[in-house]
């Protein structure tokens, strides 16, 4: 594998690095193609995943947890009180398009009836299934990957966040790093679709190009950044943030790592992408993720339900913004699925605030595309929006907008 280095880059360095990208008139097209597929899913939503915090409950107590079991006031969906959710979705909803169900937590191998709910789920109709897990069970037991595979999990995902020390700082366990590593091959050698999440900050940031070379050893199928987030306990943590130097020197980072496996086998490459993150101007957006990832994709193709039956688009999102409804109260979850969601298909007139004198994104001529950025990025405050941070202010300045004088010539391939 190609040693890339990491190292912070000040404003100009930055711009030149992105001039060199060279974009073609092609990428610009899909890029319109991709704003008016959105345009379109923004006036007709279409259910293609729901993610599923299957449980507060976790064997690890993580510096930076944005779901911490401590915030939890009431408890999981049992077995029974899930299924029959879940069945409601499938006898409700128009399912052409459907993915997979993702379950998250908390920590899922925490819930005892996990199989049974898995192989509840499969009954019902919900037969593709991936699990995001800490890895400490699948470590210890990894006969159990035969019969989750044979109950419709198709991909476990775990995470990876720096070098063995560091990730034993973040995660607050002598063995998560060992068992996030062992994980991730036994689930390769039965055949499984594998992630690597890493959350990046401060103190990972220079161990980037060493972990890689364990990522490139390892071969999951993505390895997907996450840059920090103050939420749960991360809000205790803004010392660990990027700063825009070293933001922009992750981009470039990771954009290098992108056209890397862009140039490798077809069949050995690893999908390399920052998730959630926010939209970092027209000139990077396909160079940091597949042109899905940019928008945020809750409460348009995707539906969120809490460990306590809550419904909202993500559970990465914050509650003020997030819970649509209560499915443990009665209320349907298709109406609440047509009926609100309105901040998420930016119909509320908070969003419209955004965009008004005063607001965070007034002035900016790329809103048709990001349309305020990533809902856990916004904040509600006094009945006012606003949004707390911006990618692309970030990277390109406080302005407000990417730099114009980005070349847009024909000589780059586009993914």
């Amino acid at each position: 594998m190609e040693n890339i280095p990491i190292s912070s880059l000040g404003a100009e360095e930055f711009k030149r690095e992105v001039e060199g990208l060279q974009n073609s008139a092609r990428y610009y097209e899909i890029l319109e193609e991709w704003k008016n597929g959105v345009a379109s899913l923004l006036a007709k939503p279409q259910l293609e995943r729901i993610l599923w915090e299957i449980s507060r409950r976790c064997d690890l107590r993580c510096l930076h947890c944005g779901s911490p079991s401590e915030e939890s006031k009431t408890g999981e969906l049992s077995a029974e009180e899930a299924l029959a959710l879940f069945a409601e979705i499938h006898r409700d909803f128009d399912l052409s398009d459907f993915r997979a169900v993702a379950l998250t937590g908390g920590e899922p191998f925490c819930r005892k009836d996990l199989l049974p709910v898995l192989h509840g789920l499969q009954r019902i109709g919900f037969g593709t299934i991936t699990i995001q897990t800490n890895g400490n069970y699948i470590s210890v037991h990894p006969e159990i990957l035969p019969r989750l595979l044979d109950a419709g999990v198709c991909t476990i995902g775990t995470n990876l966040d720096g070098l063995e020390e560091t990730h034993t700082w973040l995660r607050r366990h002598n063995d998560s790093f060992s068992n996030s590593v062992a994980a991730v091959r036994a689930a390769k050698s039965q055949g499984m679709g594998t992630v690597i999440n890493t959350v990046v900050h401060r103190n990972n940031f220079p161990e980037l190009p060493r972990l890689a070379e364990l990522i490139y050893e390892l071969n999951p199928d993505n390895w997907r950044f996450l840059l920090l987030d103050q939420m749960g306990r991360g809000k205790e943590l803004s010392d660990l943030l990027l700063t825009p130097d070293e933001l922009r020197g992750f981009i470039v980072f990771l954009i290098k790592h992108r056209d890397l496996n862009a140039q490798r086998e077809k069949g050995t490459e690893i999908e390399v992408e920052l998730g959630c993150a926010g939209w970092p101007g027209l000139d990077l957006a396909l160079h940091i993720a597949s042109f899905s990832i940019p928008r945020c994709i809750g409460g348009l193709v995707q539906l969120g339900v809490l460990h306590d039956g809550k419904i909202g688009a993500c559970n990465n999102i914050s509650c003020d913004v997030n819970i649509q409804g209560d499915w443990r109260k009665g209320e349907k979850i298709i109406d609440i699925w047509e009926k609100r969601f309105r901040l998420h298909r930016r119909s509320s007139p908070l969003i419209e605030g955004l965009r008004k004198e005063g607001g965070s994104c007034n002035g900016c001529n790329e809103w048709d595309y990001c349309h305020g950025g990533p809902l856990h990025r916004l904040e509600l405050k006094d009945g006012k929006l606003s949004q707390f941070y911006c990618l692309m202010r970030k990277l390109h300045g406080d302005e407000g907008q990417a730099p114009n004088s980005v070349k847009r010539s024909a000589r780059v391939c586009v993914r």
